[in-house]
């Protein structure tokens, strides 16, 4: 990842939006089609959200990324993995401590893992900078190697 602070910045906006896709679905589950598409329910859910996930994402993420990143594991699906794992503990969280409170908060564990990776999906794809798609095109076509390039100073096998 070439720039995970710029990640750790933009990947928190995905949050609002993927609530309220779930909240979409949720609510046209039930029947509830009359304010589906909202401005003010978008309004408030961000208010809501936006503080939430920016807290959670730098705390759990940057030390998920950085610590990944010191281990030399930084991957995609093991970001994606620790985002759906940190949005279900956070979903189990919101629904244990909003269960009396003037409005209730619905995020069930299984949505809060969908909201986490995407969250992680995004930090990842914001920070992966130029170079990080060039060699992921790359891989694709077959180009390059997957994994760590080679140590110069350990050619031929010393």
């Amino acid at each position: 990842m070439a720039h995970p602070f710029l990640g750790l910045a933009i990947g928190p906006l995905a949050a609002p939006i993927a609530f309220w896709i779930l909240a979409l679905a949720h609510a046209h589950a039930l029947g509830r089609t009359d304010d589906l598409f909202n401005p003010r329910e978008m309004t408030f859910i961000a208010i809501i959200t936006l503080p939430w996930s920016y807290g959670f994402t730098w705390t759990w993420g940057a030390l998920v990324i950085f610590g990944l990143h010191f281990m030399g594991h930084l991957r995609f699906a093991y970001v994606l993995l620790a985002g759906a794992a940190g949005g279900a503990a956070f979903g189990v969280f919101v629904m244990k401590t909003q269960s009396g409170d003037m409005f209730r908060i619905w995020l069930p564990w299984w949505a809060g893992a969908i909201v986490g990776a995407s969250v992680a999906g995004t930090c990842w794809l914001a920070g992966r900078g130029r170079e990080g798609a060039r060699l992921d095109r790359a891989r694709v076509r077959g180009r390059v190697r997957a994994g760590r390039p080679r140590d110069p100073a350990r050619r031929h096998g010393r």
